[in-house]
Order: structure tokens, then C-alpha cells, then sequence
């Protein structure tokens, strides 16, 4: 798979950079984080692989903080981020969509449903409206969540690796 995504991400052939992040979202992204809603993948080994790509077809050096750079200005969350987006719109379907969903409350225990409403709380998302919230409304409160979460940490890598008199 790798060598297939590196041939067409060529910084030679005459594909835009927004065709070449669209294919990173929706071929790289979706099949390496399709599992997320309910098992832990390597997030790091998964992130190494999109700034490898990133750097590649911008040209800039293969270094931590020119990915961590691009990634903010290209609009692309790191894995874990991503992958905890995806695992909570799991979370909205079994509650609104699962033909279980009345019997939810029964499932006891450190489940996958355990996990993913320990994640919910973990961004502070009210799940008492979550079956009475649409799929775009629930959709929106998570992206908001996610993307605030993911900004702060980010920040707080970026200050601690390049700017450690600043603190």
C-alpha cells in the first residue's frame, strides 16, 4: 500500500496538493482508522506515515516540528483526534440507529460501550441530549470538541519543544 501512495504522491506529477491531501484523508485515513470506534490502534505509527507523506509532496525537510506545522496549516488532526471523532459518531449511532439501543442500559462493565462513553466524557460532551440531538447536531458538537482538544494539546507540544524559555 505504502509504495502505491508514494508513486502517485510523486512531487513530479501535475496533481494539486488539495487532490493529493483529499486522497490522504480518504484512502490513507479512512482504512487505517476504520477500526478506531472500538479497538486502540498505533496512532503514532499512523502519524508517522501521514507526515512522511506530507513532507513528501510539499518538499519540506522530514522533521517533527515542519509535519506538526503542516498538518496544523493543512488542516489535518493527528490520528488520535481523528480516530476519537469517528469512535464517538459510533457512540451516536448505537444510541440512535442500533436495534439494541433500548437495551443500552443494561451493558455493564468495561465494554466497548463503557469506552466510548468514558471518551465522550473525556471531551465533556452532555450525553444525556445524544438521543435527542440529530446526526449533524451530534456531528458538529464532536468536531467542535475534538478540534478545541486537539488545539490546546497541539499548542502545548509545539511550546514545549520549540520554545522552552517561554514558559
Amino acid at each position: 500500500c505504502y509504495h502505491r501512495i508514494k508513486r502517485v504522491l510523486d512531487p513530479r506529477l501535475p496533481l494539486p496538493l488539495k487532490a493529493q491531501i483529499l486522497m490522504i484523508n480518504t484512502d490513507v485515513l479512512s482504512v487505517a482508522l476504520y477500526p478506531a470506534a472500538v479497538r486502540d490502534l498505533d496512532y503514532a505509527g499512523i502519524d508517522r506515515f501521514v507526515n512522511r507523506i506530507l513532507c513528501r509532496i510539499t518538499g519540506c525537510p522530514q522533521r517533527w516540528t515542519s509535519a506538526t506545522f503542516l498538518r496544523a496549516e493543512l488542516g489535518i488532526l493527528p490520528c488520535k483526534y481523528m480516530a476519537h471523532q469517528r469512535a464517538l459518531m459510533h457512540l451516536w449511532h448505537l444510541h440512535n440507529e442500533a436495534w439494541f439501543r433500548n437495551h443500552l442500559g443494561d451493558l455493564r462493565g468495561a465494554g466497548p460501550l463503557k469506552r466510548l462513553t468514558n471518551l465522550a466524557s473525556l471531551y465533556q460532551l452532555d450525553l444525556s441530549t445524544i438521543r435527542l440531538s440529530s446526526k449533524a447536531a451530534w456531528d458538529k458538537d464532536v468536531k467542535a470538541a475534538i478540534r478545541a482538544a486537539a488545539c490546546r494539546a497541539l499548542n502545548a507540544d509545539l511550546l514545549e519543544r520549540t520554545l522552552p524559555e517561554a514558559r
